[in-house]
C-alpha cells in the first residue's frame, strides 16, 4: 500500500505502487492476478502472465498509457488485526541509519525510515527507522481487533503564507521530532492508519506549503555506492537551503518485470521541496544527473521535472514498452503532459 489511502486502484496499478514493505513483498504487481483493459480501439482485452503479457507488464508502471484499466484481480494478503506491533529505532547519523534499514529488512515486512534532511556535518542522516508486523488479534488489549480507521483528526482550512516553512523553523521542529524519543528503541503498538497514512490525519495538508505549493521528489538507487550517493545529495540540499519537510528512506527489493515500473534493488529517498524561488528546478535536475550516473531512477508518479534524455537513461525498457504501445495504440490516443514532456507520445 503506498503513503496515502485515498488513490484509485487504477492509479495504483497504472504507478505499480510500492509501499513499506516492497524489500519483502515486492510492489502491486506482486498481487495482480490479471487486468481487464478497453483499448484505444474500444476493443476489450484480458491481460495477465499468461495472455497478453506484454501489454500486462506495460500496464504496470505504465502511468495509463497503454488503455482503460476497468477490472483487475488481486491476491489478497490476510492480517490478524488492524494493529502494527511497532519498533523504533533512533539513529544517530546517515550511517547508522542505512546500516539499520539494511540489517532488518529481513527481520521485518515493513520498514521506513524518518530522515531529519536538514542536518549536515556528523548529524547529516540522523533520523527513526520505523520496524512493524502485524499483530495478532488477541494483542490490542481492550480495543476492536480490526477497527477501521477514521476522518482526518486535524485540517488546514487556509493556504500558509510563502515562507513560514523554512530552513530555520523546520530545523526546530526536525529537532523536536527527533528528540520526541528519548530512548533508542521504543516498542508500541500502532493502529495501521498513522503507522501506513500519517499524512491522512491531516486534512489539506499541502496548503502548509503556501500557494507556490511544492514538489514531490522521489529517486531510487542501487544498494552499491547508493548511501553514498544519497548522502552526497542530502548534503548539497542541505547546502543549498532547499528545506524539505518530509524526508522518508526506504529499501527495495527485486524489481517487477513493468517495463517502466520504479522500484530497482536498493535504496529510495522521497522528498517534500517547497517551491520558493525559480532556482529550485533547476537544483532538482542538476540531481538528477547524478542519479543517472548512479544508475538510478526519479519516479514518474512523483515527477514534474525530469528531462527526457535523462528518463531514457534511467528506464533501459522504454524501447520496449514505446514498441507495446504501438502495438496496442498506435495513434497514441492515450497521452498526458508527463509522456509528451518525456517523449513517450
Amino acid at each position: 500500500t503506498p503513503g496515502t489511502k485515498f488513490p484509485t486502484l487504477g492509479g495504483c496499478i497504472a504507478a505499480d505502487v510500492h509501499g513499506k514493505n516492497h524489500h519483502a513483498e515486492g510492489s502491486i504487481a506482486a498481487f495482480v492476478e490479471s487486468l481487464d483493459m478497453v483499448l484505444a480501439d474500444g476493443s476489450t482485452v484480458r491481460c495477465s502472465r499468461n495472455e497478453c503479457d506484454d501489454l500486462f507488464w506495460a500496464t504496470l508502471g505504465g502511468m495509463g498509457l497503454t488503455g482503460f484499466i476497468y477490472a483487475a484481480t488481486l491476491r489478497l494478503k490476510k492480517v490478524p488485526s488492524a494493529y502494527i506491533r511497532q519498533r523504533a529505532i533512533k539513529t544517530a547519523n546517515w550511517a547508522e541509519t542505512c546500516r539499520v534499514c539494511t540489517e532488518t529488512q529481513h527481520e521485518y515486512t515493513y520498514s521506513v525510515a524518518w530522515i531529519d534532511g536538514l542536518q549536515t556535518g556528523r548529524k547529516l542522516g540522523r533520523g527513526h527507522v520505523l520496524l512493524g508486523e502485524h499483530a495478532d488479534a488477541r494483542e490490542p488489549k481492550g480495543k476492536q481487533p480490526f477497527a477501521i480507521h477514521g476522518e482526518g483528526r486535524w485540517a488546514v482550512p487556509f493556504f500558509l503564507p510563502s515562507g513560514v516553512l523554512n530552513a530555520k523553523s523546520l530545523k526546530v521542529f526536525n529537532a523536536l521530532y527527533y528528540h520526541r524519543q528519548v530512548r533508542r528503541v521504543a516498542d508500541a503498538l500502532v493502529h495501521y492508519d498513522p503507522y501506513f497514512y500519517p499524512l491522512d490525519a491531516v486534512r489539506g495538508w499541502n496548503r502548509l506549503y503556501g500557494r507556490r505549493g511544492f514538489l514531490q521528489y522521489q529517486i531510487a538507487v542501487p544498494y552499491a555506492d547508493g548511501a553514498e550517493v544519497i548522502a552526497d545529495l542530502l548534503g548539497r540540499i542541505a547546502r543549498q537551503g532547499v528545506a524539505s519537510p518530509l524526508a522518508v528512506l526506504k529499501t527495495f527489493g527485486p524489481p517487477s518485470e513493468g517495463l517502466l515500473s520504479f522500484p530497482i534493488a536498493g535504496y529510495t529517498l522521497a522528498l517534500d521541496i517547497p517551491l520558493r524561488d525559480s532556482g529550485t528546478i533547476p537544483f532538482l535536475r542538476e540531481l538528477n544527473k547524478t542519479i543517472v550516473e548512479a544508475k538510478g531512477r526519479v519516479y514518474l508518479a512523483k515527477d514534474a521535472i525530469l528531462e527526457r534524455e535523462d528518463f531514457a537513461a534511467m528506464y533501459p525498457q522504454l524501447r520496449q514498452f514505446k514498441a507495446v504501445k504501438r502495438k496496442y495504440d498506435p495513434e497514441c490516443r492515450f497521452r498526458s503532459c508527463l509522456s509528451d514532456r518525456l517523449g513517450i507520445t
